[in-house]
């Protein structure tokens, strides 16, 4: 049974209780995903009463997760629930603070949240013109997230036996942090302060987890990251390499109930992810970075501030299908000999101007039998057959170089297309490839003709 889905389904029509009770049963199967816990503070906050509260509490575990998975849209999310439910505590000036530090890691042009950012501004400062409070926050919550066995038994624990949610104000029950203990921890009667003082303590019913250390180098192309790990599981390790961040998770050697994740967002520059790549060996994960900028030197491996993204492959595409055709639209050149056009074939260079006139050149007309009901125009010639030809000479521009390389593009499959552009351009003109799979990993040289060697 999908609980997500019918929390989702519940939240549509207004049905927040049903909705927590569904993403609480989520949360359980998925003890670390910011999207359930995101949601359920929205359920929360649509309770009647409001359960403002424990809406907080979810939005900063929310935080959270998305921070242990990297994923900056779901840190967003799940900040703007901390705004909602700081504003609706009377939190103002929390809110302010979480709601300022959101800005800078938006995304440039994006008009809805920009919107929805001016409209909570506007909310607060209404709301703070007679007020003189203090901000007590920051910008992520001062929490730290435990492990997903903890969060699994907590969530369990805000279940009835049938199957309804604790609202019964058994905070121990309800809550997930350790606010309560912490509390009763620094206000210890004069009894529990002697018996503390007897105890034999007691030793830890786990080993602690082996610290997985970091380091860095880089060179002209790239940065390697390697992460000191032994007996990491190939087969369980996740790693997503986008253009401004990283994100790596695997089960903990040590402790295989906990996972370890590294993740970096925003790195300091950018990287081509195409190019990026990871080895996880017997006794380290290593990950390698391609620079999106070579030769650049990086400061750090981690930046401060949202980078700026490419429009990636498309943008490159494009310039290079620009390029491609607008060499192809040239005026066919005066020159007796033809340009050459080397390629990466196996087989070796291929002629392209003998095999395009191959292809063009007219075949003498066999003669056939005509009936009565044969079509014929005025001139008593072959109507069909003299249009396909016209049609052929349009396409072609009267050149049929220029013509064979048009049509051998424009009948080409996507990736064919990809790698006759890419080699193309990055040959400045020398060589022309069809093979994507050979040429789409690396950089195409230029080819120099003999005259140049």
């Amino acid at each position: 049974m999908d609980h997500a889905k019918l929390g989702a389904n519940a939240l549509s029509n207004s049905d927040a209780a049903t909705a927590v009770v569904e993403y609480t049963k989520a949360l359980i199967e998925h003890p670390t995903s910011p999207d359930y816990f995101t949601q359920r503070s929205i359920a929360f906050g649509r309770l009647k009463p409001a359960r403002h509260y424990l809406a907080l509490q979810d939005a900063e575990y929310g935080v959270l997760c998305g921070q242990k998975r990297g994923k900056r849209d779901k840190i967003q999310a799940a900040q703007q629930r901390r705004v909602v439910a700081l504003y609706n505590l009377g939190q103002y000036a929390d809110a302010k603070v979480v709601l300022d530090s959101m800005k800078r890691w938006r995304p440039e042009n994006s008009k809805p949240q920009k919107m929805e950012h001016d409209m909570w501004s506007t909310k607060i400062d209404n709301k703070m013109k007679n007020n003189s409070q203090q901000a007590a926050t920051s910008e992520y919550p001062a929490q730290s997230l435990p492990d997903g066995k903890a969060i699994k038994r907590t969530l369990q624990k805000q279940l009835k036996k049938d199957g309804s949610f604790n609202y019964n104000g058994e905070e121990q029950d309800v809550e997930m942090g350790d606010a309560t203990a912490n509390e009763t921890a620094a206000t210890p009667s004069t009894t529990q302060t002697a018996t503390t003082s007897t105890a034999t303590p007691t030793a830890p019913s786990t080993a602690p987890a082996q610290k997985i250390r970091h380091e860095w180098y880089q060179n002209s192309q790239s940065v390697i990251i390697t992460l000191y790990a032994k007996g990491v599981q190939k087969d369980k390790t996740e790693v997503e390499l986008e253009e401004d961040s990283i994100s790596v998770s695997f089960p903990h050697p040590s402790d295989t109930s906990s996972s370890y994740n590294f993740s970096l967002d925003p790195l300091f520059a950018l990287i081509d992810p195409s190019k990026s790549k990871y080895n996880v060996m017997s006794t380290k994960v290593e990950i390698t970075l391609a620079k999106a900028e070579q030769g650049k030197k990086w400061g750090n491996i981690e930046g401060t501030a949202p980078l700026k993204k490419s429009n990636g492959a498309a943008k490159q595409d494009e310039l290079a299908k620009g390029a491609v055709m607008s060499t192809l639209q040239q005026p066919a050149s005066t020159s007796t000999a033809g340009p050459s056009y080397p390629t990466s074939s196996r087989n070796g260079p291929k002629n392209w101007d003998k095999l395009a006139s191959d292809l063009t050149a007219k075949k003498p007309k066999k003669a056939k039998k005509k009936t009565d009901g044969d079509k014929k125009d005025k001139n008593g010639s072959d109507s069909e057959d003299d249009a396909a030809e016209d049609d052929y000479e349009s396409d072609t521009g009267g050149d049929a170089v220029d013509g064979f390389f048009k049509k051998l593009y424009k009948g080409a499959d996507p990736d064919t297309q990809r790698a006759m552009m890419k080699s193309f351009t990055e040959s400045n003109g020398t060589a022309l490839s069809t093979n994507w799979s050979e040429v789409g990993s690396k950089r195409v040289e230029e080819v120099q003709s003999k005259d140049d060697k």
